[in-house]
């Protein structure tokens, strides 16, 4: 499989991703089970290998930004081949508890941390992890903006979010991505925020395509979980 002929359009920008991405929360070993670094890093080679340009990482993948830290060390000198997506808005606290926190201080911060991790100085797509309900969306809108007029981020995207919540933080800061969940078992996006996306022209980036691996074929239906097994 070589997906690097098949490139798609970001929103109206001018970036090109593979119609697949690298998800990676699970190279964290957070919640997955027998993960180390070597074998993270073999999987992010292995998807440079098979075309693959685009990947999904987050602030909070990782209790100390492990995640993108993975990527500098995969993609080394060849940053410029790649599409970096990123988000701001989750952190975990000293207890390793997850905190949702969309204030402008924290979102202009966990963006400069980020940064640092992936060795770049700039990302290429950066999203509001989720919604922080203390926080007024155009307040969080105006730190994206921001970062975007100061060359520090390419596009901006939303994920966990609703339309009208884009409608409220795009009133702000203009977005090119939306971000749901998706699969076989969780299609509720067809009936009003796909057709939405399509008619606005804000791309549709969906996690979980596989939820979580479970949609995969590669379990047993008596297959047994372990306790470190966040599915």
């Amino acid at each position: 499989m070589n997906l690097a002929g098949s490139l798609r359009r970001i929103g109206r920008t001018d970036i090109f991703v593979s119609p697949i991405a690298l998800g990676c929360w699970p190279i964290t070993g957070i919640t997955s089970v027998d993960v180390n670094r070597e074998d993270s890093l073999l999987t992010i080679c292995a998807a440079l290998d098979a075309g693959i340009n685009f990947f999904d990482t987050a602030h909070m993948y990782g209790y100390d930004g492990e995640s993108e830290r993975l990527i500098a060390a995969a993609i080394g000198d060849r940053r410029d081949e790649f599409v970096i997506a990123t988000k701001s808005g989750l952190h975990w606290d000293e207890s390793r508890q997850r905190v949702c926190d969309a204030r402008p201080e924290t979102i202009h911060r966990e963006c400069r941390e980020s940064l640092r991790r992936l060795e770049t100085d700039y990302v290429d797509l950066l999203f509001l992890h989720a919604p922080d309900r203390t926080v007024p969306l155009a307040e969080t809108a105006g730190a994206f903006y921001e970062l975007h007029q100061q060359g520090l981020v390419r596009a901006v995207g939303l994920s966990n979010v609703t339309i009208s919540q884009i409608e409220e933080f795009r009133a702000v800061c203009p977005i090119e991505v939306c971000q749901p969940a998706y699969n076989m078992l969780q299609r509720e996006i067809d009936q009003h925020l796909l057709p939405w996306c399509r008619q606005q022209q804000i791309s549709v980036v969906v996690y979980w395509p596989l939820m979580k691996g479970l949609l995969a074929g590669r379990l047993r239906r008596d297959h047994i979980f372990s306790r470190e097994d966040g599915r």
